[in-house]
């Protein structure tokens, strides 16, 4: 269970992002600390980025593949979200298996 104080500093950096007065940098950060405090997996940006980039494919060609936007997968690259749910596991799917398992 995550202390509801890290959870309400988590809500006020989002709503001084969505403003403009908090970095990209400030909301990855306290996002990667509430996610390491739940002790849920997730993939950082630079990890899907590797991931991409290895399948060879554009954040579109990616979201294409996922049904998602790439404005979804540039979040998640610049790690101002993180995949979560069937996103998440289609993504350690690919990491493993690789895209073309998805496609065949």
């Amino acid at each position: 269970m995550v202390d509801k104080r890290i959870l309400r500093i988590q809500e006020n950096i989002m709503r001084q992002h969505e403003r403009g007065t908090a970095s990209d940098e400030a909301l990855a950060d306290i996002n990667s600390i509430v996610a390491e405090a739940k002790g849920k997996a997730t993939m950082t940006g630079d990890q899907i980025r590797e991931l991409r980039k290895r399948e060879q494919l554009s954040q579109s060609q990616l979201a294409t593949h996922m049904y998602l936007t790439a404005n979804c997968i540039q979040k998640w690259e610049r790690g101002v979200t993180h995949p979560k749910g069937p996103a998440l596991a289609m993504l350690e799917l690919i990491e493993k298996k690789g895209l073309a398992f998805l496609i065949s």
